[in-house]
C-alpha cells in the first residue's frame, strides 16, 4: 500500500507536459529538481491548465505514478508563502 506520511513532497513549480511518463519525470527529478528519485520522497507535476496532475514516488519494489484528472475546477496549489524554494522550478512543501 502507498502511503506519503512522513515523506517530503516537492511541488513542480512550472506546468509539465501530462504525456510524460515515469522514466522521463524521474529523469527530470534527476536534473531539474537536483534530487535522487530513489529514495521516497514525493514529486508532484501539475499540468497548464492545472486540471491533471501526476504524483512520482519509489517504494521497495519500484515507481507508482499516480495521475488524476479533474472533470471541473483546477487543482489549487499551496500558497508561495507555504512553499520553500528547494531548486530552480520546485517548491518544498509539507502538508500535515
Amino acid at each position: 500500500m502507498l502511503s506519503f506520511t512522513g515523506r517530503r513532497i516537492f511541488l513542480a513549480r512550472a506546468a509539465t507536459d501530462m504525456r510524460r511518463g515515469i522514466d522521463t519525470l524521474a529523469a527530470m527529478v534527476t536534473s531539474q529538481f537536483g534530487r535522487d528519485p530513489y529514495q521516497g520522497e514525493v514529486f508532484v507535476f501539475v499540468a497548464k491548465d492545472r486540471r491533471r496532475v501526476k504524483v512520482l514516488v519509489w517504494d521497495v519494489s519500484g515507481f507508482w505514478l499516480c495521475a488524476k484528472r479533474l472533470e471541473s475546477g483546477t487543482f489549487a496549489l499551496p500558497k508561495p508563502s507555504l512553499v520553500a524554494t528547494a531548486g530552480a522550478g520546485v517548491g518544498y512543501a509539507r502538508w500535515a
